[in-house]
């Protein structure tokens, strides 16, 4: 009766750290970097835009654009020279995949961007 206990128990053990182990793997590979910046559009490409002369920005179908009130705006709002807020995850290659970008009016100093509570700080 006592090695049946003692068996199940191990059973137990050894089923949730494979549990455990996969949970922790799924999540690890959905970790990756996110990117929270602000900058100028430089170039406007057909997947996207280049932001700030050296960050290539990818504009994907989800992709939600906003003013700086946060009204949602179409995509086509986006155009060359604009200042903007990009939030996305970067890529392999250091790319950003924009989840979010948002129409800013000009560079937001630290000191303002508690009028913007859509900007985190990284």
């Amino acid at each position: 009766m006592v090695i049946y206990k003692k068996i199940r128990i191990v059973v137990f053990i050894i089923a949730s750290l494979v549990l455990l182990s996969s949970f922790t793997r799924a999540f690890a590979e959905d970790n990756k970097p996110y990117y929270l910046e602000q900058g100028v559009v430089s170039t406007a490409t057909a997947e996207g835009f280049i932001l700030n002369e050296h960050v290539k920005v990818f504009v994907l179908p989800d992709t939600k654009v906003f003013s700086s009130s946060e009204k949602e705006l179409a995509q086509g709002a986006l155009k060359g020279h604009r200042w903007v807020y990009v939030e996305g995850p970067v890529d392999s290659y250091g790319n950003v995949e924009a989840k979010s970008i948002y129409l800013m009016p000009r560079y937001i100093r630290l000191d303002e961007r508690s009028e913007y509570p859509f900007i985190k700080t990284p």
